[in-house]
């Protein structure tokens, strides 16, 4: 079988493997007209070789949407929080891509700033980068996330505020 046709067989998986299931969203994007991937030659070459000591060099692969995904579209419209500060508006915008307001969402809008900037006080619990990892990690007397909101109650003391156990579920909570 050429690579070719195991990237075909991972990207359709029409027997519904387990195992090419695992792979099917990396062969779609480097079969893809529309994506560029990239990888690290140090993981790639480690993972060729098998040498990845046990999973401590993953082999990394990253992907950048093409524009021409939008050619057969008469218009596109993209929309984000923080739209201007993604990767892929950097990348766009330094190769010519430009962005204009939507007029008719726009104008349905309830906010396009915020008046009460000056308002807002940001506290960082951690330096490490939080993930779902992070947050089950766990000393002998409690998890990071209950260190957090413990933290969060010494800030805000009895007053009401909104909790995200990273669970995905929003609640109230009272500090």
């Amino acid at each position: 079988m050429t690579d070719e046709k195991l990237l075909e067989r991972y990207a359709n998986n029409k027997e519904i493997d387990d195992i090419d299931a695992q792979f099917q969203t990396i062969a779609q994007h480097l079969l893809s007209d529309h994506h560029e991937m990239f990888t690290l030659n140090e993981n790639y070459e480690r993972t060729v070789l098998a040498e990845t000591e046990q999973g401590k060099y993953p082999l990394y692969l990253y992907c950048i949407l093409q524009l021409s995904i939008f050619q057969d579209f008469k218009s596109t419209t993209i929309m984000g929080v923080c739209l201007g500060e993604s990767l892929l508006y950097q990348l766009w915008f330094n190769a010519g891509v430009v962005f204009e307001p939507h007029e008719e969402i726009a104008k349905n809008l309830r906010y396009t700033e915020h008046a009460n900037g000056d308002r807002l006080e940001i506290y960082y619990l951690t330096d490490e980068k939080w993930s779902k990892r992070y947050a089950s990690k766990s000393d002998d007397v409690a998890s990071n996330n209950e260190i957090a909101l413990n933290a969060t109650k010494t800030v805000f003391g009895e007053k009401k505020i909104i909790y995200n156990p990273c669970n995905g579920k929003l609640g109230n909570e009272n500090g």
